[in-house]
């Protein structure tokens, strides 16, 4: 499916949970695929719910709630429990 869109390079592409029910080998082949084409200057909007994966891939994770922004996390200074706790935070005071 990927390939299909990137065929006609798009300057954003949303992916909605990329990796779900994919092995393991395969999982390392989209996300590498995903960080080059971020790297070659495409805005890439990776959407999931394994916070794992948010963490290892992306450079901003933004919490949502009602359509709005709650929370923004810099995986690279912010750990998986801060992730969490922000998404948590933002559940209980909606």
């Amino acid at each position: 499916m990927l390939a299909k869109w990137l065929h006609r390079p798009p300057r954003v592409l949303l992916v909605d949970e990329p990796v779900r029910g994919i092995d393991v080998g395969a999982k390392a082949e989209i996300f590498a695929l995903l960080t080059r084409l971020a790297h070659d200057g495409m805005a890439v909007v990776m959407v999931s719910e394994e916070i794992e994966d948010l963490h290892a891939v992306c450079d901003r994770i933004d919490v949502l709630a009602r359509g709005r922004v709650t929370a923004r996390l810099d995986p690279a200074r912010d750990d998986v429990a801060s992730i969490m706790r922000a998404m948590f935070e933002t559940r209980t005071a909606a």
